[in-house]
């Protein structure tokens, strides 16, 4: 494996050997003009740095031309992680890193989750196949927590989430954001409940926007998958981006209006190999002979991979101030999206398929189209009885019209045979966030430095509504197969095939308040000693309140060493789509008795229904963590920064999906209710108690070669382990029945995910030239199936490698040329038992879905970059 990649392991060491005769571009020091934002310092102003990668993109957009170095990140400034005030990165209490807009545009991707993954080892993808709702938004976890328990900000104020419910999470959908609004983004990686509320046990994602008073960029792009499984033209994943910010001048002096938009085109991919002869396609011949169509036609009937998706959002920040002490503030995104994903294909003899509709067989596709958005408004000042103070307004809300497209509904019989696209029905999550800040510094005369204190109140609203589809989509007509047919006495299953419509008697809409108080102290004792105390009370109307708090620490032994550490406890409220979402899919089996056809139902049912109620649930709970880190932060060698961080995370009532709750048992417990027909049923329950230990270390070095260029290394290595204490949740009625915690749901929170990613990369600059090559290393991953170990599937450890380089043109234009995993590494493929028992049967290829680099191999892509 090592010698696969040697060749691409060889270019971080070029710079220190290569003598090149490139002349050296003059690089100064150009110091980012701070004047239009000095008279009103409350008014967001541009970070005052030394020409860094933060520098570089601030200085782009106010029209600066000189290129500016590449130097540490830790060198930054920050705002996340403590409401004190602005400081270095180096300087945190807790593990805080930085990326600017440069950094993700150097990953290639189209998205700032894809974006995120690539730059930080410790946010892995979320594994798996995630349903029919996951073909539209891909999650991602920090920390090895669900996704759900990292919170999302945007300047500071907090993101509202999803509408869809993906493998039983709705997290904030990062794909919403426009990439070219972003300024920077900064990541803390510790438990910040107490200082930020509900959903921050992993960590925190401030997404910081540009706030450009003129100048203006633009990107034009394009990109695709080095191969593709299957005979299609149109499974290469091609992807064209055009990216665009402008700024404008608002006459008041620190006034800006920074807009920003992006369109990104996609289509679909496929990892799915060809359907196996020994699985039919269509029915045999009167003489018992194969149809002879089983050889002659295509066997790639199944796709699944990434969706084929449109994307358009825009967005817009802006600041004035209205006199001498007051500025007001705002930011909004919009973003129109439609997303189609394959579902499992139906052969030409499924008796979900009348054959003279579809004589090859049909797959179904299940297409999304949301509308997302978010508006803050805010006024901000400076003399509030001596307190500065902060007041804001935000709305964002997220409504996604579902469909299943090319399909069928075969129970209600050929009178509806050319009905073949279905409206599913609808999701709307709202949220309405007010908040009241404070702050001020206060000479105690106890300490040398003031005490600087922050105060504030919350008051959050949480809606969620689901609409019924279309009659047709969900209902159960009464159509057999007749005699004769290949399926004779077959009753089809009901609703749309593929994805079945949202039934009337499972939707509604919810909601929930929050009011919050939260106070931090930020005290520096010593020159060499600094403590940050936080804590917060909540109050929600649906399971009470939440007092949390937090207390870190940093001790400085000298200006090359420092200690820090943080304890706190938190709480991560269940969201409401798991407090309440339902849906039910069903069918017809024959008893074996009568020889009759009876209808069955599989519900994932609502905590609190009915269904629940009968067989003992809980209603959810939130989560509650306990977590702590110890680290510090080291300046071994000039331009070189240290840190390494350990952490603990005990998280009791983790939330997690019941198996499926089956058989005689659950059968007589819900016909004592009066409950028939329902055989199966999942629901969320607070069921786990886990405990997440780990450690991220990174090492970034910042070197000068004179005529050679600058080269920025960066070392990273995430590794992170989840045990399981213990499991419960089953309800009691259900003792003896032989239902209990299976071994996909331990491996779901031990082993889906990588152990340890390690990156490796090198930033060279040279003359016009910028080079970038980043290295992986990705640890193994092990599923395991409910239904035994002939359905499990390893991916064994691998290597990836990144490419980038770009090429200054002049001032105004850069060419970009990159590639994500450039040898086209794919996973591990499954046994042939797991082919064998799948649900839809495959043959070669039949990639690892448990893979953390993706199944989709190589992609190699090329840009445009523009600046005014």
């Amino acid at each position: 494996m090592l010698a696969q990649h040697r060749k691409f392991v060889i270019p971080f060491l070029l710079p220190p050997i290569l003598s090149l005769s490139l002349p050296e571009q003059a690089r100064a020091e150009t110091a980012i003009n701070p004047k239009p934002f000095q008279k009103h310092k409350f008014a967001p102003a541009p970070v005052k740095l030394k020409t860094t990668d933060a520098a570089k993109t601030i200085a782009a957009t106010i029209g600066a031309s000189p290129r500016p170095q590449v130097s540490s990140a830790a060198e930054q400034l920050v705002v996340t992680g403590s409401r004190s005030g602005a400081r270095r990165v180096e300087d945190s209490l807790t593990p805080i890193a930085l990326v600017t807009s440069a950094d993700i545009k150097k990953t290639g991707k189209q998205t700032l989750r894809d974006a995120l993954a690539q730059l930080f080892p410790s946010y892995t993808s979320t594994a798996g196949y995630q349903g029919q709702q996951g073909e539209a938004v891909r999650t991602a976890r920090l920390r090895g927590l669900d996704s759900k328990d990292t919170l999302i900000l945007v300047d500071g104020k907090r993101r509202h989430k999803t509408s869809l419910f993906i493998s039983g999470e709705s997290p904030t959908d990062l794909d919403m954001i426009p990439m070219s609004a972003v300024d920077h983004i900064e990541i803390l990686e510790d438990g910040a409940a107490a200082q930020y509320g509900s959903d921050a046990i992993a960590g925190v994602i401030n997404i910081v926007l540009k706030k450009n008073a003129k100048g203006g960029a633009a990107s034009f792009g394009y990109g695709q998958y080095g191969s593709t499984v299957g005979d299609r033209s149109d499974l290469w994943g091609r992807t064209g981006t055009i990216q665009f910010n402008q700024g404008f001048d608002l006459g008041p002096e620190g006034s800006f209006f920074s807009l920003s938009g992006n369109i990104d085109i996609k289509s679909p991919t496929n990892v799915y190999g060809s359907y196996p002869l020994s699985s039919r396609i269509y029915p045999k011949l009167s003489n018992g002979q194969l149809d002879p169509r089983e050889y002659s036609m295509s066997r790639f009937r199944q796709v699944e991979g990434q969706p084929a998706a449109r994307n358009f959002s825009f967005a817009y920040n802006t600041a004035v101030p209205l006199n001498d002490s007051v500025v007001f503030y705002s930011n909004a995104t919009f973003d129109h999206r439609n997303s189609d994903g394959y579902l499992f294909y139906r052969t030409a003899i499924s008796p979900q398929n009348f054959p003279w509709i579809y004589p090859d067989g049909y797959m179904p596709l299940s297409s999304i189209a949301e509308n997302d958005y978010q508006a803050v408004f805010g006024l901000k000042g400076k003399d509030f009885f001596g307190w500065k103070w902060d007041v804001s307004s935000s709305y964002g809300s997220d409504r996604a019209r579902v469909y299943t497209l090319n399909s069928l509904n075969p129970s209600l019989g050929r009178q509806y045979e050319n009905k073949h696209n279905f409206y599913d029905g609808a999701l709307i999550n709202g949220e309405w966030v007010n908040n009241f800040d404070l702050s001020r510094k206060f000479d105690t005369g106890l300490f040398s430095r003031p005490l600087s204190v922050s105060l504030g109140i919350e008051h959050r609203r949480e809606t969620f509504n689901s609409y019924a589809g279309e009659w047709a989509s969900y209902e159960d007509g009464s159509f057999i197969w007749p005699a004769g047919s290949a399926n004779a006495g077959i009753a089809p299953n009901p609703g749309a095939s593929g994805m079945k419509g949202f039934d009337p008697k499972d939707v509604g809409g919810w909601s929930r308040n929050n009011a919050a108080v939260y106070a931090e102290l930020n005290q520096k004792i010593t020159d060499k000693l600094t403590l940050d105390v936080a804590g917060r009370y909540e109050y929600w109307t649906d399971f009470g309140s939440a007092p949390i708090g937090k207390i870190s620490g940093r001790y400085d032994f000298n200006k090359k060493f420092a200690l820090r550490g943080t304890i706190s406890n938190g709480f991560s409220a269940p969201t409401l789509q798991q407090e309440h979402y339902t849906q039910s899919t069903g069918g017809y089996v024959t008893n074996p008795t009568t020889g009759q056809l009876y209808q069955q139902y599989t519900v994932q049912a609502s905590p609190t229904s009915a269904i629940a109620n009968a067989l003992g649930a809980q209603a959810l709970k939130p989560e509650h963590s306990l977590n702590a880190s110890l680290g510090f932060v080291t300046h071994p060698l000039p331009r070189t920064t240290f840190t390494a961080d350990g952490y603990v995370i005990d998280i009791r009532n983790r939330i997690i999906i019941t198996p499926t709750l089956q058989g005689s048992t659950v059968t007589k417990v819900l016909n004592a209710a009066g409950i028939y027909n329902v055989t199966g049923v999942t629901l969320y329950t607070n069921a786990a108690h886990t405990l997440t230990k780990g450690f991220d270390i990174r090492l970034e070095h910042f070197e000068k070669f004179g005529k050679w260029g600058t080269l920025r290394w960066t070392l990273v290595s995430d590794e992170n382990n989840t045990s399981i204490i213990g499991l419960s949740g089953i309800p009691s009625a259900l003792a003896g029945s032989g239902i209990g915690w299976g071994r996909s749901v331990t491996s779901q929170l031990t082993s889906w995910y990588p152990k340890n990613v390690t990156t490796l990369a090198q930033d060279w600059q040279i003359g016009n030239w910028d080079l970038m090559i980043k290295e992986y290393r990705w640890s193994s991953t092990n599923y395991k199936d409910a239904n035994g170990p002939q359905l499990d599937q390893h991916n064994a450890a691998a290597f990836t490698t990144d490419i980038n380089v770009s090429y200054r043109v002049n001032s105004h234009m850069t060419v970009v040329f990159g590639a994500n995993n450039v040898t086209n590494k794919r996973p591990t493929q499954w046994s042939a038992s797991a082919r064998k028992y799948a649900s839809v049967p495959i043959s070669n290829p039949a990639y690892n879905w448990y893979s953390p680099y993706g199944n989709d191999g190589g992609f190699y892509y090329a840009r445009l970059d523009a600046k005014w």
